[in-house]
């Protein structure tokens, strides 16, 4: 029944006949050599979760005011509109695997062509352990970012961007206490996360990159080690290793969370002023019960999405950090100084 079903998809999608992969050259920035090289493909993605994100931040207002004005009629067009968003979304996100998976593949066969060209002798001084890190942590990377800018930062920040609109459409001075509380979180949780990322990445790459060496050191000198007598030796520097790098982790995790715990504060205190500002609209009947529950429950859902800018700027700067750091690498391996491929 598995393959069946996966032979069904095969069938249907066809991604083997549709992915062709591409040259890096890994002497120019990774996001012109793989992210935009098909930009039409990305502006359809894009343009489609744009759409979606919008809908779905209006979901608490449109459902406040079907109820408030008792038609039957505007809950039958919510229903129409839900469903061919949906439709559509489902048939870009082909697309979107599509250039994933295109990406993700032509960045490690280019990785892997080079590895293989060139002259034997840069392989010497180099170890299998961190080559292997090093590409499996960077198509993650760029896997990543995809998955970043496409289902996650577009769609938070169409959401904030309609969320403000929303706002200033009810009321001008709530629309204002809105846009300053989120461009203030938002900002103070970017450069937290920037700050973080800048300082600690560097630090677990390197202790993540000790370890994959030491461990496949010791695979591929198994024989060694054991004809040596020195299997106790090479256990406790392995283990050392292993303390090494979940320190630094779980230190730099701290770190990130510790910053996170003072976003989350500025955002209750965000959520009592604007929550105080509602009700005293509805108490002077300058809005609806309806409406102004609406917008109301539209910020609060908000809150993941205004905590996840800082957590998605992590991400981002790390990708950048560990991508960019992998072109460096492959251009300064070495060179190839004759051809071996036709």
């Amino acid at each position: 029944m598995t393959n069946q079903y996966y032979n069904f998809l095969d069938k249907i999608f066809n991604y083997k006949d549709k992915i062709k992969y591409f040259e890096i050259d890994f002497t120019k920035p990774w996001l012109t050599q793989t992210i935009l090289r098909k930009p039409f493909l990305l502006s359809i993605s894009l343009i489609s979760e744009i759409i979606q994100s919008i809908f779905l931040t209006l979901i608490p207002l449109s459902i406040g005011y079907i109820f408030d004005t008792r038609k039957y009629e505007y809950l039958w067009v919510f229903f129409g509109t839900y469903i061919l968003i949906e439709l559509l979304n489902r048939v870009t996100w082909q697309q979107h695997t599509y250039q994933i998976a295109l990406n993700r593949g032509s960045l490690l066969v280019s990785a892997n062509k080079f590895l293989l060209t060139t002259d034997p002798i840069n392989h010497t001084f180099r170890s299998s352990g961190q080559i292997i890190s090093k590409i499996t942590k960077s198509t993650e990377a760029l896997e990543q970012i995809f998955f970043i800018f496409i289902d996650d930062l577009i769609l938070i920040v169409t959401g904030l961007v309609t969320l403000i609109i929303t706002f200033l459409s009810v009321d001008i001075s709530l629309g204002l206490i809105c846009l300053i509380s989120i461009a203030g979180i938002a900002s103070a949780n970017i450069y937290l996360s920037f700050f973080n990322s800048k300082n600690l990445k560097p630090i677990t790459m390197k202790a993540e990159d000790d370890i994959s060496k030491t461990y496949t050191e010791g695979l591929m000198s198994v024989h060694y080690i054991r004809s040596t007598f020195a299997t106790d030796s090479f256990y406790h520097k392995i283990k050392a290793k292993a303390i090494t790098n979940d320190t630094v982790i779980a230190t730099s995790e701290m770190g990130y969370a510790l910053s996170s715990s003072l976003i989350r504060t500025l955002y209750g205190i965000s959520f009592l002023i604007l929550g105080l500002f509602i009700l005293q609209l509805i108490n002077n009947n300058q809005l609806g019960n309806g409406i102004g529950l609406g917008i109301f429950i539209i910020y609060v859902g908000q809150l993941s999405a205004i905590r996840a800018v800082g957590r998605l700027t992590q991400k981002i700067i790390e990708s950048n950090i560990r991508l960019t750091d992998f072109f460096k690498f492959i251009t300064n391996f070495g060179k190839q100084t004759y051809p071996v491929l036709k």
